[in-house]
């Protein structure tokens, strides 16, 4: 109700809507239909900390993560957001592009092998 008295109906979005939780609509699944790419991430991730010789602990601690979403991703069990992979590739002192190049490469050669 404004000032003047009238009820007015505003229109609200709710953003969750379309979450994966909301099954109606499948414009969004839950459920990857790929892994390559989080699997090639995870070979390149893990790569790049074991040349730098520091623990998944240490990542975190840098990274100002969780040591268990470290373990998550380097196991392609989780993606990164691009904020988080971002905060890791500063972390290991490696360009984010550098990473997702390598992943992608990393991908193909797979991709090829089968």
């Amino acid at each position: 109700m404004d000032n003047t008295g009238k009820n007015y109906q505003i229109a609200s979005i709710n953003w969750h809507y379309r979450s994966c939780n909301y099954s109606s609509y499948r414009w969004q699944d839950c459920r990857m239909r790929n892994r390559d790419m989080a699997k090639a991430f995870a070979a390149i991730l893990r790569k790049h900390r074991k040349e730098h010789n520091i623990t998944q602990e240490v990542l975190a601690e840098k990274a100002d993560v969780a040591s268990k979403m470290v373990s998550l991703i380097e196991r392609g069990e989780r993606n990164p957001s691009l904020n988080l992979a971002d905060s890791i590739a500063q972390s290991l002192g490696v360009p984010l592009s550098d990473l997702i190049k390598e992943a992608e490469t990393f991908r193909k050669k797979g991709k090829s092998k089968n």
